[in-house]
């Protein structure tokens, strides 16, 4: 979790919160100065996605601290893979689910792409799904949900990796079913007849 706070590219009246994810890994963050009496001073508050504070300090104990927490607890969690690619943990779970098919193997890897969000792969048949966890001050968001602790989200991962994420297809229309042979069935029709 180590930070670096810098003049941003985004105006006078922005700075860059950028922390240390994991090896190679940084996550930049836009803090807005509000009411700065000149370009060489900090605003009299600060603001990261609408979220007040009144000072550098406090944007570190209260915002970049319990979000490196968190990605430490994500790094030292025994499924924890450092694979830097969906390509590598698919390739990890593959090899995972052909050791023993009746698992359903699951790793946790950064991204490179989304700094501060770590990558769920998991393998519950033939295919490798690949979904976001990302670490926040409050605790781990997947699939729109957050968590306090990584074991209550692990488990609730657990309880639900059947359901269709959020936004997908299957998920975005409730009033459809599917039958057993994968085709559309409507409340009080019969599948197969059209």
């Amino acid at each position: 979790g180590d930070v670096v706070i810098r003049p941003s590219s985004k105006g006078a009246d922005h700075l860059t919160v950028s922390w240390k994810v994991t090896e190679d890994i940084y996550q930049h963050i836009d803090v807005e100065e509000k009411g700065k009496t000149n370009s060489f001073s900090l605003g009299s508050s600060l603001e990261i996605q609408g979220e007040e504070f009144e000072d550098l300090d406090e944007i570190i104990a209260r915002h970049v601290n319990p979000m490196a927490s968190h990605a430490r607890d994500i790094l030292s969690y025994k499924y924890f893979k450092d694979v830097r690619s969906k390509q590598d943990a698919k390739d990890y779970i593959t090899k995972e689910k052909q050791l023993n098919s009746t698992k359903i193997p699951y790793i946790l890897s950064p991204s490179k792409e989304y700094p501060g969000k770590f990558l769920l792969s998991y393998m519950p048949r033939q295919s490798v799904r690949h979904e976001f966890v990302s670490v926040s001050p409050d605790g781990f968001r997947f699939r729109q949900k957050t968590h306090d602790t990584l074991l209550q989200m692990i488990k609730w991962f657990k309880e639900h990796f059947r359901e269709a994420p959020p936004g997908t297809p299957a998920s975005a229309s409730p009033g459809a079913r599917r039958t057993p042979y994968g085709g559309r069935s409507t409340p009080g029709q019969r599948p197969g007849i059209t």
